[in-house]
């Protein structure tokens, strides 16, 4: 009797203790889960940020160039550089998620010749970026 009672009371601690066990790592697991959700949500915010910080400075160039003010042109061209820049830092932080992120590699690829006073592509590069902003990172065309 004893030795039953005695094994009931074992038997009912190791069960509470395997659940509470159990519990901790259903924890760690949902928490793991959210931190890396809300780390994605921050990168594709960055993502958007700087994608639309490229396409107003796009939209200043193009109006340079349209008013022929070569200071102004120079100046945001220049500016233009440090965007890219950050726009490839923010790219590089989704790297691998497909969808959108490689569209936004392609825009960033076409812009750089524009560094080097070539705009051939850039309304092109415009439009495309003004698609792009509007919708989610993971979606394609």
């Amino acid at each position: 009797m004893i030795l039953a009672s005695l094994t009931d009371a074992v038997v009912a601690a190791v069960v509470a203790g395997a659940f509470s066990i159990l519990g901790v790592v259903v924890g760690a697991v949902i928490t793991l889960r959210d931190t890396r959700r809300e780390r994605l949500r921050e990168r594709e915010r960055t993502l958007q940020e700087t994608a639309t910080r490229v396409l107003a400075r796009v939209e200043k160039l193009a109006l340079a160039l349209r008013s022929r003010n070569d200071d102004m042109r120079d100046n945001e061209k220049w500016l233009l550089g440090g965007d890219l820049d950050h726009y490839a830092a923010a790219i590089a932080g989704l790297a691998g998620r497909g969808g959108r992120v490689e569209e936004h590699w392609a825009v960033h690829q076409q812009l750089l010749p524009v560094l080097g006073d070539d705009f051939d592509d850039l309304e092109a590069a415009r439009s495309i970026l003004e698609t792009l902003r509007s919708q989610p990172i993971g979606a394609r065309a």
